[in-house]
């Protein structure tokens, strides 16, 4: 009998829920902190969309550079469903949530470990994603009905450091080679070529310094604004050497973006490219 009562309550709990969302985005639409909260909307976007671009460009990388535009797609995609989700779900107030660096790491080691090129290979590396997102979100709401979470301060301090310390570090890593400093080499040797010397010190350099400003004033704008400063000023120093466009993509100091659009990544059809056979050696990988 209970279960049928839930059964014909769970309806109107529903409702009421989204009538009670509704009326808190109402007040929060009449509030004087409206237009503040506008702003750092605003600004989060800005965020969320250069670290889209990034992880985009360290995961779709190698052999996936060909697919980063469309990548990069399927990146922001994710953020904006998870930032609404969190938005309208949440019970703190205000919370954002996003891709966790981990995660990244773990997408490129899966696109390095598949044996295949082109459609496949991409096919099959944004699959593989699609299924590790899923397994991840049942696992959260297993630990969340069988109230698991407490189990968590079980874990050392040392652990939780040290696997941040080295998503961290493996994170440099990528995003030194994706500046072309080759640092994964098979003979063990740090390789840079002389061509691209001063790109990476132009990376590095930058890295330092916004790693440095935001010691100094520790204020949240500025990654947004050092960064769509530093986009500025580079877009105006190719346009005063009298460097087009493609010059700097072929040059590597751009994206190579293809004329496909960022949405949808692939098509139905395109389901039958993945390699479901290379997707089970991926298990292990997704599972992490």
């Amino acid at each position: 009998m209970s279960t049928k009562r839930k059964e014909r309550d769970r309806p109107m709990a529903v409702a009421n829920a989204i009538a009670s969302l509704a009326s808190e985005l109402a007040r929060d639409v009449r509030s004087e902190k409206a237009v503040p909260a506008l702003f750092c909307g605003l600004i989060s976007a800005v965020l969320i969309l250069v670290f889209s671009v990034s992880m985009a460009a360290i995961i779709f990388s190698g052999p996936l550079s060909d697919h980063f535009a469309v990548g990069a797609g399927v990146v922001l995609f994710g953020y904006c469903v998870i930032g609404t989700v969190v938005a309208l779900t949440s019970g703190l107030p205000g919370a954002m949530a996003g891709a966790p660096m981990p995660s990244v790491v773990m997408m490129v080691v899966i696109a390095g470990s598949i044996d295949l090129e082109g459609q496949p290979l991409f096919v099959t590396a944004v699959s593989a994603a699609l299924i590790g997102t899923a397994v991840t979100g049942l696992c959260f709401l297993a630990i969340g009905h069988f109230r698991l979470a407490s189990f968590l301060r079980f874990i050392p301090y040392p652990v939780a450091g040290g696997f941040i310390a080295g998503t961290g570090g493996l994170a440099c890593v990528l995003a030194l080679e994706l500046m072309g400093i080759t640092i994964r080499n098979p003979e063990g040797l740090v390789s840079l070529e002389p061509d691209t010397l001063q790109f990476a010190g132009i990376g590095i350099g930058f890295g330092v310094g916004l790693f440095a400003l935001m010691r100094i004033w520790r204020k949240f704008y500025i990654f947004p604004a050092t960064f769509a400063l530093a986009a500025i000023l580079f877009h105006a120093a190719i346009a005063a050497f009298g460097v087009s466009a493609d010059e700097a993509r072929e040059a590597g100091l751009l994206f190579s973006v293809a004329s496909a659009g960022l949405w949808p990544p692939f098509e139905i059809s395109d389901l039958g490219f993945i390699d479901w056979g290379v997707m089970t050696q991926q298990i292990p990988n997704i599972l992490i």
